[in-house]
Protein backbone atom coordinates (compact mmCIF):
# COMPACT_ATOMS: atom_id res chain seq x y z
CA UNK A 1 0.00 0.00 0.00
CA UNK A 2 1.54 3.26 -0.76
CA UNK A 3 2.17 5.85 1.93
CA UNK A 4 3.61 9.79 2.02
CA UNK A 5 5.28 8.89 4.93
CA UNK A 6 9.21 10.02 4.54
CA UNK A 7 10.55 7.05 6.43
CA UNK A 8 14.11 8.83 6.18
CA UNK A 9 12.56 11.09 9.15
CA UNK A 10 11.39 8.38 11.06
CA UNK A 11 11.28 8.01 15.08
CA UNK A 12 13.74 4.99 15.72
CA UNK A 13 10.92 3.71 17.76
CA UNK A 14 8.46 3.73 15.24
CA UNK A 15 7.53 -0.14 14.45
CA UNK A 16 6.69 0.16 18.38
CA UNK A 17 4.22 3.10 17.70
CA UNK A 18 3.18 1.20 15.06
CA UNK A 19 2.25 -2.12 16.53
CA UNK A 20 0.36 0.48 19.93
CA UNK A 21 -1.73 2.02 16.69
CA UNK A 22 -2.61 -1.43 15.64
CA UNK A 23 -4.71 -1.65 18.95
CA UNK A 24 -2.15 -4.41 20.13
CA UNK A 25 -0.09 -4.32 23.88
CA UNK A 26 3.16 -2.87 23.77
CA UNK A 27 6.18 -2.85 25.88
CA UNK A 28 9.61 -1.00 25.56
CA UNK A 29 12.94 -1.73 28.11
CA UNK A 30 15.54 0.10 28.21
CA UNK A 31 17.92 2.11 30.32
CA UNK A 32 16.83 4.89 32.81
CA UNK A 33 17.49 8.24 31.65
CA UNK A 34 16.35 7.63 28.27
CA UNK A 35 12.76 9.68 27.67
CA UNK A 36 10.70 6.70 27.49
CA UNK A 37 8.19 8.23 29.87
CA UNK A 38 8.53 11.54 28.11
CA UNK A 39 8.01 10.40 24.48
CA UNK A 40 4.55 8.48 25.83
CA UNK A 41 3.68 11.72 27.64
CA UNK A 42 4.77 13.70 23.45
CA UNK A 43 2.62 11.07 21.84
CA UNK A 44 -0.64 11.09 23.97
CA UNK A 45 0.04 15.06 23.09
CA UNK A 46 0.93 14.46 19.42
CA UNK A 47 -2.07 11.76 18.78
CA UNK A 48 -4.20 14.27 20.96
CA UNK A 49 -4.78 11.00 23.35
CA UNK A 50 -5.26 11.54 26.95
CA UNK A 51 -2.36 10.03 28.67
CA UNK A 52 -3.85 7.95 31.55
CA UNK A 53 -0.60 7.26 33.27
CA UNK A 54 -0.09 4.47 36.16
CA UNK A 55 2.78 3.77 38.17
CA UNK A 56 3.47 0.25 38.69
CA UNK A 57 5.66 0.66 41.72
CA UNK A 58 2.67 2.39 43.71
CA UNK A 59 -0.23 -0.07 42.31
CA UNK A 60 -2.32 -2.30 44.65
CA UNK A 61 -4.60 -4.89 43.45
CA UNK A 62 -7.90 -2.85 43.97
CA UNK A 63 -6.33 -0.26 41.66
CA UNK A 64 -6.71 -2.54 38.62
CA UNK A 65 -9.13 -5.51 40.09
CA UNK A 66 -12.02 -2.77 41.89
CA UNK A 67 -13.04 -2.40 45.40
CA UNK A 68 -16.09 -4.41 46.37
CA UNK A 69 -18.94 -2.52 46.85
CA UNK A 70 -22.49 -3.09 47.82
CA UNK A 71 -25.06 -1.30 46.23
CA UNK A 72 -28.59 -0.29 48.22
CA UNK A 73 -30.88 -3.13 47.85
CA UNK A 74 -29.11 -5.70 46.38
CA UNK A 75 -27.70 -9.39 47.73
CA UNK A 76 -24.20 -9.24 46.15
CA UNK A 77 -21.70 -6.90 45.69
CA UNK A 78 -20.33 -5.32 42.80
CA UNK A 79 -15.95 -4.30 41.82
CA UNK A 80 -15.49 -0.74 41.61
CA UNK A 81 -13.42 0.54 39.15
CA UNK A 82 -10.99 3.55 39.26
CA UNK A 83 -11.89 6.75 38.21
CA UNK A 84 -9.52 6.11 34.82
CA UNK A 85 -10.68 2.99 33.96
CA UNK A 86 -14.34 4.91 33.87
CA UNK A 87 -12.95 7.17 31.08
CA UNK A 88 -11.17 4.41 29.15
CA UNK A 89 -14.54 3.22 28.20
CA UNK A 90 -14.60 6.13 25.82
CA UNK A 91 -11.94 6.05 23.26
CA UNK A 92 -8.96 8.31 22.72
CA UNK A 93 -7.17 7.10 25.19
CA UNK A 94 -3.43 5.97 25.76
CA UNK A 95 -2.65 4.06 28.78
CA UNK A 96 0.63 3.94 29.60
CA UNK A 97 1.88 1.57 32.06
CA UNK A 98 5.56 2.88 33.62
CA UNK A 99 7.96 1.40 36.01
CA UNK A 100 6.49 -2.08 34.61
CA UNK A 101 8.80 -4.81 35.93
CA UNK A 102 8.23 -3.43 39.09
CA UNK A 103 4.40 -4.29 39.80
CA UNK A 104 3.84 -7.21 42.16
CA UNK A 105 2.27 -10.42 41.25
CA UNK A 106 -0.87 -9.82 43.27
CA UNK A 107 -1.19 -6.97 40.96
CA UNK A 108 0.07 -8.58 37.32
CA UNK A 109 -2.78 -11.00 37.93
CA UNK A 110 -5.90 -9.05 37.56
CA UNK A 111 -3.44 -7.09 34.97
CA UNK A 112 -3.74 -10.18 32.84
CA UNK A 113 -7.79 -9.20 32.58
CA UNK A 114 -6.94 -5.72 31.63
CA UNK A 115 -4.61 -6.20 28.86
CA UNK A 116 -5.63 -9.52 27.11
CA UNK A 117 -9.38 -8.94 27.70
CA UNK A 118 -9.34 -4.89 27.63
CA UNK A 119 -11.66 -5.00 30.84
CA UNK A 120 -11.20 -3.17 34.46
CA UNK A 121 -13.75 -4.66 37.29
CA UNK A 122 -17.09 -3.88 35.38
CA UNK A 123 -15.37 -1.51 32.81
CA UNK A 124 -14.63 -2.48 29.44
CA UNK A 125 -11.74 -0.43 27.74
CA UNK A 126 -12.76 1.00 24.35
CA UNK A 127 -10.92 -0.68 21.64
CA UNK A 128 -9.63 2.41 20.10
CA UNK A 129 -7.07 2.86 23.44
CA UNK A 130 -3.81 2.23 22.86
CA UNK A 131 -2.19 0.38 25.76
CA UNK A 132 1.32 0.90 26.34
CA UNK A 133 4.20 -0.22 29.35
CA UNK A 134 7.44 0.38 29.57
CA UNK A 135 10.29 -0.87 32.46
CA UNK A 136 14.34 -0.92 33.23
CA UNK A 137 15.61 -3.69 33.44
CA UNK A 138 14.84 -6.05 36.36
CA UNK A 139 18.21 -5.73 37.50
CA UNK A 140 18.25 -2.05 37.57
CA UNK A 141 15.01 -1.40 38.97
CA UNK A 142 14.22 -1.97 42.96
CA UNK A 143 12.24 -4.85 44.25
CA UNK A 144 11.58 -5.54 40.07
CA UNK A 145 11.15 -9.15 38.59
CA UNK A 146 10.81 -10.48 35.00
CA UNK A 147 7.48 -10.85 33.80
CA UNK A 148 5.42 -14.14 33.97
CA UNK A 149 5.05 -16.14 31.02
CA UNK A 150 1.58 -15.29 30.71
CA UNK A 151 1.77 -11.40 30.82
CA UNK A 152 4.58 -11.32 28.64
CA UNK A 153 2.49 -13.05 25.79
CA UNK A 154 0.20 -10.36 26.25
CA UNK A 155 2.78 -7.76 24.55
CA UNK A 156 4.99 -7.17 21.56
CA UNK A 157 8.41 -6.55 23.21
CA UNK A 158 10.93 -3.89 22.13
CA UNK A 159 14.25 -3.24 23.31
CA UNK A 160 14.03 0.95 23.39
CA UNK A 161 15.88 2.95 20.96
CA UNK A 162 17.81 5.76 22.09
CA UNK A 163 17.29 9.25 19.74
CA UNK A 164 20.29 11.07 20.36
CA UNK A 165 19.32 13.80 17.79
CA UNK A 166 15.85 14.44 19.32
CA UNK A 167 17.83 15.13 22.89
CA UNK A 168 20.05 17.45 21.51
CA UNK A 169 17.20 19.30 19.58
CA UNK A 170 15.40 19.42 23.26
CA UNK A 171 18.83 20.21 25.04
CA UNK A 172 19.21 22.90 22.96
CA UNK A 173 16.15 24.09 23.22
CA UNK A 174 15.45 25.44 26.27
CA UNK A 175 12.22 24.11 27.30
CA UNK A 176 12.39 21.76 30.36
CA UNK A 177 11.90 18.24 30.15
CA UNK A 178 11.56 18.31 26.02
CA UNK A 179 12.82 15.53 23.99
CA UNK A 180 12.44 15.61 20.43
CA UNK A 181 10.34 13.05 18.68
CA UNK A 182 11.31 11.78 15.24
CA UNK A 183 8.46 11.47 12.63
CA UNK A 184 5.50 8.69 13.71
CA UNK A 185 4.11 7.06 10.90
CA UNK A 186 -0.11 7.79 11.40
CA UNK A 187 -2.28 4.89 9.85
CA UNK A 188 -4.74 5.50 7.18
CA UNK A 189 -8.53 4.70 7.97
CA UNK A 190 -8.56 1.52 5.37
CA UNK A 191 -4.91 0.21 7.51
CA UNK A 192 -7.31 -3.02 8.42
CA UNK A 193 -7.24 -3.92 4.84
CA UNK A 194 -4.15 -5.99 4.47
CA UNK A 195 -5.13 -8.06 7.70
CA UNK A 196 -6.98 -10.86 5.52
CA UNK A 197 -3.23 -10.93 3.24
CA UNK A 198 -1.14 -11.14 6.43
CA UNK A 199 -3.61 -13.95 7.36
CA UNK A 200 -3.58 -16.32 5.04
CA UNK A 201 0.49 -15.50 4.88
CA UNK A 202 1.06 -16.79 8.34
CA UNK A 203 -1.61 -19.17 8.16
CA UNK A 204 0.73 -20.96 5.17
CA UNK A 205 3.98 -20.64 6.90
CA UNK A 206 2.27 -22.45 10.35
CA UNK A 207 0.75 -25.15 8.21
CA UNK A 208 4.07 -25.74 6.89
CA UNK A 209 6.14 -25.26 10.47
CA UNK A 210 4.28 -26.49 13.27
CA UNK A 211 7.31 -26.52 15.51
CA UNK A 212 6.79 -22.51 15.36
CA UNK A 213 3.16 -22.64 15.94
CA UNK A 214 3.15 -22.38 19.63
CA UNK A 215 6.93 -22.57 21.60
CA UNK A 216 7.28 -21.42 25.04
CA UNK A 217 11.35 -21.07 25.95
CA UNK A 218 12.09 -22.01 29.19
CA UNK A 219 14.36 -18.76 29.54
CA UNK A 220 13.20 -15.49 31.37
CA UNK A 221 15.34 -13.64 28.88
CA UNK A 222 13.38 -14.52 25.86
CA UNK A 223 9.98 -12.18 26.70
CA UNK A 224 8.56 -13.08 22.97
CA UNK A 225 7.21 -16.42 22.03
CA UNK A 226 5.20 -17.54 19.26
CA UNK A 227 1.70 -18.63 20.31
CA UNK A 228 -1.87 -18.00 18.41
CA UNK A 229 -2.05 -15.08 20.60
CA UNK A 230 1.13 -13.97 18.95
CA UNK A 231 0.83 -14.53 15.93
CA UNK A 232 -2.64 -13.34 15.46
CA UNK A 233 -0.77 -10.07 16.87
CA UNK A 234 1.51 -9.91 14.59
CA UNK A 235 -1.13 -10.16 11.82
CA UNK A 236 -2.37 -7.34 12.79
CA UNK A 237 0.58 -5.20 12.94
CA UNK A 238 2.03 -6.17 9.69
CA UNK A 239 -1.13 -5.19 8.08
CA UNK A 240 -0.77 -1.77 10.05
CA UNK A 241 2.89 -1.77 8.86
CA UNK A 242 2.43 -2.19 5.43
CA UNK A 243 -0.54 0.52 5.30
CA UNK A 244 1.93 2.72 5.86
CA UNK A 245 4.58 1.21 3.48
CA UNK A 246 6.96 0.44 6.16
CA UNK A 247 10.73 -0.72 4.37
CA UNK A 248 12.29 -4.40 5.98
CA UNK A 249 14.03 -3.22 9.12
CA UNK A 250 10.42 -1.54 10.07
CA UNK A 251 8.91 -5.33 9.58
CA UNK A 252 11.53 -7.40 11.04
CA UNK A 253 11.62 -5.37 14.21
CA UNK A 254 8.05 -6.36 14.37
CA UNK A 255 8.09 -9.81 13.80
CA UNK A 256 11.34 -9.96 15.93
CA UNK A 257 9.04 -8.23 19.28
CA UNK A 258 5.79 -9.96 18.71
CA UNK A 259 6.79 -13.88 18.09
CA UNK A 260 10.27 -14.05 19.28
CA UNK A 261 13.62 -13.99 17.02
CA UNK A 262 13.63 -17.82 16.22
CA UNK A 263 9.77 -18.09 15.16
CA UNK A 264 10.50 -14.44 13.25
CA UNK A 265 13.75 -15.06 11.58
CA UNK A 266 12.23 -18.61 10.14
CA UNK A 267 8.71 -16.58 8.87
CA UNK A 268 10.46 -13.78 7.42
CA UNK A 269 12.48 -16.27 5.32
CA UNK A 270 9.20 -17.60 4.40
CA UNK A 271 8.48 -14.54 2.97
CA UNK A 272 11.29 -14.28 1.01
CA UNK A 273 10.80 -17.11 -0.67
CA UNK A 274 7.03 -16.85 -1.43
CA UNK A 275 6.42 -17.11 -5.34
CA UNK A 276 4.65 -13.93 -5.44
CA UNK A 277 3.01 -12.63 -8.44
CA UNK A 278 3.35 -9.00 -9.89
CA UNK A 279 -0.51 -7.25 -9.71
CA UNK A 280 0.75 -5.11 -12.19
CA UNK A 281 1.78 -7.89 -14.51
CA UNK A 282 -1.41 -9.20 -13.50
CA UNK A 283 -4.16 -6.06 -13.74
CA UNK A 284 -1.90 -5.16 -17.39
CA UNK A 285 -3.00 -8.52 -19.01
CA UNK A 286 0.87 -9.39 -19.96
CA UNK A 287 0.46 -12.06 -17.35
CA UNK A 288 -2.54 -14.88 -15.87
CA UNK A 289 -2.78 -15.71 -12.54
CA UNK A 290 -3.72 -19.40 -12.45
CA UNK A 291 -4.99 -20.29 -9.07
CA UNK A 292 -3.61 -23.35 -7.32
CA UNK A 293 -5.70 -24.48 -4.07
CA UNK A 294 -2.84 -25.53 -2.31
CA UNK A 295 -1.45 -22.22 -2.44
CA UNK A 296 -4.69 -20.02 -1.65
CA UNK A 297 -2.16 -17.77 0.71
CA UNK A 298 -0.73 -16.45 -2.79
CA UNK A 299 -4.10 -15.48 -4.09
CA UNK A 300 -4.99 -13.42 -0.66
CA UNK A 301 -1.65 -11.63 -1.23
CA UNK A 302 -2.03 -11.34 -4.95
CA UNK A 303 -5.80 -9.72 -3.82
CA UNK A 304 -4.67 -7.54 -0.95
CA UNK A 305 -1.74 -5.66 -3.27
CA UNK A 306 -4.12 -5.34 -6.39
CA UNK A 307 -6.20 -3.53 -3.61
CA UNK A 308 -2.99 -1.12 -2.87
CA UNK A 309 -2.12 -0.82 -6.61
CA UNK A 310 -6.04 0.62 -7.27
CA UNK A 311 -5.92 2.57 -4.97
CA UNK A 312 -2.16 4.23 -5.64
CA UNK A 313 -3.37 4.20 -9.58
CA UNK A 314 -7.20 4.28 -10.30
CA UNK A 315 -8.34 3.77 -14.12
CA UNK A 316 -11.38 2.49 -15.08
CA UNK A 317 -9.86 -0.33 -17.37
CA UNK A 318 -7.58 -1.27 -14.38
CA UNK A 319 -10.90 -1.00 -11.89
CA UNK A 320 -12.44 -3.73 -14.86
CA UNK A 321 -9.11 -5.81 -14.74
CA UNK A 322 -9.33 -6.50 -11.25
CA UNK A 323 -12.87 -7.23 -10.88
CA UNK A 324 -12.26 -9.83 -13.08
CA UNK A 325 -9.44 -10.75 -11.81
CA UNK A 326 -11.37 -11.13 -8.28
CA UNK A 327 -14.29 -12.88 -9.53
CA UNK A 328 -13.74 -14.10 -13.30
CA UNK A 329 -10.50 -16.42 -11.80
CA UNK A 330 -10.28 -16.56 -8.15
CA UNK A 331 -13.91 -16.12 -7.51
CA UNK A 332 -14.74 -19.61 -9.70
CA UNK A 333 -12.11 -21.28 -6.73
CA UNK A 334 -12.43 -19.34 -3.37
CA UNK A 335 -15.88 -17.28 -3.15
CA UNK A 336 -15.14 -16.79 0.29
CA UNK A 337 -12.04 -14.88 0.09
CA UNK A 338 -13.25 -13.06 -3.22
CA UNK A 339 -16.62 -12.00 -0.93
CA UNK A 340 -14.96 -10.50 1.91
CA UNK A 341 -12.11 -8.62 -0.23
CA UNK A 342 -14.33 -7.33 -2.66
CA UNK A 343 -15.68 -4.24 -0.42
CA UNK A 344 -12.22 -3.08 -0.02
CA UNK A 345 -11.43 -2.94 -4.02
CA UNK A 346 -14.57 -0.62 -4.30
CA UNK A 347 -13.49 1.07 -1.39
CA UNK A 348 -10.10 2.01 -3.39
CA UNK A 349 -11.70 3.95 -6.24
CA UNK A 350 -10.95 7.83 -5.49
CA UNK A 351 -14.15 9.83 -3.71
CA UNK A 352 -14.50 11.94 -6.46
CA UNK A 353 -15.41 8.08 -8.62
CA UNK A 354 -19.12 7.92 -7.63
CA UNK A 355 -19.93 4.75 -9.95
CA UNK A 356 -17.82 1.98 -10.86
CA UNK A 357 -17.55 0.90 -14.85
CA UNK A 358 -20.71 -0.76 -16.57
CA UNK A 359 -18.54 -3.80 -17.15
CA UNK A 360 -17.13 -3.67 -13.40
CA UNK A 361 -20.58 -3.61 -12.15
CA UNK A 362 -21.72 -6.63 -14.51
CA UNK A 363 -18.90 -8.70 -13.59
CA UNK A 364 -19.53 -8.55 -10.00
CA UNK A 365 -23.42 -8.86 -10.50
CA UNK A 366 -22.67 -12.25 -12.25
CA UNK A 367 -20.69 -13.24 -9.91
CA UNK A 368 -22.91 -12.74 -7.00
CA UNK A 369 -25.57 -14.98 -8.37
CA UNK A 370 -23.34 -18.01 -8.36
CA UNK A 371 -23.15 -17.56 -4.80
CA UNK A 372 -26.01 -19.72 -3.15
CA UNK A 373 -28.50 -17.86 -0.26
CA UNK A 374 -26.97 -20.45 2.33
CA UNK A 375 -23.64 -19.03 1.54
CA UNK A 376 -24.28 -15.69 1.30
CA UNK A 377 -26.28 -15.74 4.57
CA UNK A 378 -23.20 -17.33 5.99
CA UNK A 379 -21.00 -15.11 4.64
CA UNK A 380 -22.94 -11.53 5.79
CA UNK A 381 -22.78 -13.05 9.40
Amino acid sequence: MASDFNWAKADPNAAYFITLQAGRCGKVEGPPGVAKTQYHIQLAKKTGRDLILLLGSTMAPEDVGGIPHIALNEQFFRQLPPWWANRLQDPNCLVFVDEFTTVTPSVRAPMLTMFSDRRVGQCHIHPDNWMAAACNPPQWAPNASPLEKAMANRFSHYTWKENFDGFVQGLESGQANDFGMGDIPVLPEHWKGGMQKWGYTIAGYLRKNSNDRVSIPESDDDMAYPTYRTWHSLRDCLAAAESVSAPANIIHDIAHATVGRAAAGNFLQYIDAMDLVDPEEVLSGRMEFIFDKRRVDLAAVLMSTVVACIRRDYSEDRMVAAISLFCENIGKHAKDLVFTQLRNLVEARPAAVICLPKAAMKIMSDFGNTISPEVRARLKK
